[in-house]
């Protein structure tokens, strides 16, 4: 998977949507950090460039929150809390109850900084009438490769 959340096999680009929710539906994280693919008795190593999750836009709620619409076709709220602005100032957040780090797009990140404000303190999030202060993070990994996965991608049946 690559910056931009884009599945790849072989070096080819995996185009079908029902594929991608499939291998979404069997997305996993070890508590190494590694992600893995597990259907019935299959595990499978995923090499994944940044995050597994990318946030492709970024809406707001009646009631003022951020709504975000993800890479794989859900969409989700913005839990405020877990906003960090990472390496070459790309913004991240948790996903699936916290489960997963989450990659801005470009486009998202551009809709995102409409509720953006510098102050005497930094750069704060602002949603109605509360705001979040945003903090930087270098976050721990970039990739898989630093996480100690095999980049074969081969299926065992542990």
């Amino acid at each position: 998977m690559d910056e931009e959340g884009e599945w790849y096999h072989n070096g080819q680009k995996v185009i079908r949507e029902d594929f991608i929710k499939f291998f979404y539906q069997c997305l996993d994280v070890l508590p190494d950090g590694r992600y893995i693919l597990k259907w019935e008795d299959q595990i499978c190593t995923l090499e994944v460039k940044d995050t597994p999750y990318v946030v492709w836009s970024v809406d707001m709620t009646d009631g003022g929150r951020l709504i975000l619409f993800l890479s794989d076709w859900s969409r989700e709220l913005l839990d405020p809390s877990t906003l960090k602005i990472g390496q070459n100032g790309i913004p991240y957040c948790r996903v699936k109850e916290g489960k997963y780090l989450c990659r801005f797009s470009r486009k998202a990140f551009y809709q995102l900084a409409e509720f953006i404000e510098e102050g005497e303190s930094g750069y704060r999030l602002v949603l109605k009438d509360t705001s979040f202060p945003l903090t930087w993070d270098k976050m721990g990994f970039n990739n898989n490769t630093d996480r100690g996965v095999e980049q074969s991608g081969s299926l065992s049946g542990s």
